[in-house]
């Protein structure tokens, strides 16, 4: 599903419980596809306030209120040209709802305070974990959005359901932990070399490991004394 959106501009909702992905998802989208050298820009939407939301999404003009001391670009404005991942959409009140329906629908927005049109190409990509369609039958999501949002939809399925994954998830993180390991052996064996003016014996000892130990990890990631200065 992701090869098949990633080089299409629709606007992409993410479905799922928490810890299914969904962010991975929408960067594979966005780096897969041909906006993967333009910006790619993430806001949590659940994490601020109503008027800091608007603020970070639309930006404001210097003046717009106390504290304004300067002209602030949003996130709308950053990702010009690139995406924008917006999770937890479920979660912006009504009157984000309807700023974000003109910038979906029109391609433009008005900034706090400012009187002028900005014009944006921003490729929208939104999560939730919420059933946005519930939400819109208790009227707190507006229809006209969420049909704006969920022109593809993309689920994803908690690992519960999908048990065939996990050999591989197994393997990948014992593969991330064999690199982690060897990289900071190699690390620590280097500056114990460095300290001791690449004395063996030495460094050895003020590890507090074995000198035959050491040597076998010199041999196991090719250092050589005469490297390590």
């Amino acid at each position: 599903m992701v090869s098949r959106v990633a080089f299409s501009s629709a606007t992409v909702l993410i479905t799922g419980e928490s810890g299914t992905g969904k962010e991975l998802v929408a960067r594979a989208i966005h780096f897969t596809g041909n906006r993967r050298d333009e910006k790619f820009v993430v806001i949590n939407c659940a994490t601020l306030s109503e008027n800091l939301l608007e603020s970070e999404l639309f930006g404001h003009a210097k003046g717009a209120f106390t504290g304004a001391i300067k002209d602030k670009k949003g996130l709308f404005e950053e990702a010009d040209g690139g995406t924008l991942f917006m999770d937890e959409i479920g979660d912006i009140p009504k009157s984000v709802q309807a700023k974000m329906l003109r910038v979906l629908q029109e391609g433009e927005f008005l900034s706090l305070g400012d009187t002028h049109t900005k014009k944006v190409d921003v490729r929208i990509v939104a999560a939730t974990n919420h059933d946005l369609l519930q939400r819109v039958q208790e009227k707190e999501f507006r229809e006209d959005l969420y049909y704006r949002l969920n022109v593809i939809n993309i689920k994803m399925p908690p690992l519960r359901d999908r048990k065939e994954d996990i050999p591989l998830l197994v393997k990948h993180y014992k593969e991330a932990r064999r690199k982690a390991l060897d990289a900071f052996n190699v690390k620590y064996v280097t500056n114990a070399l460095n300290k001791t003016g690449g004395n063996v014996t030495n460094a050895a000892k003020k590890s507090e490991i074995e000198r035959q130990y050491l040597q076998r990890m010199l041999k196991r990631y090719n250092i050589k004394s005469k490297d390590v200065f």
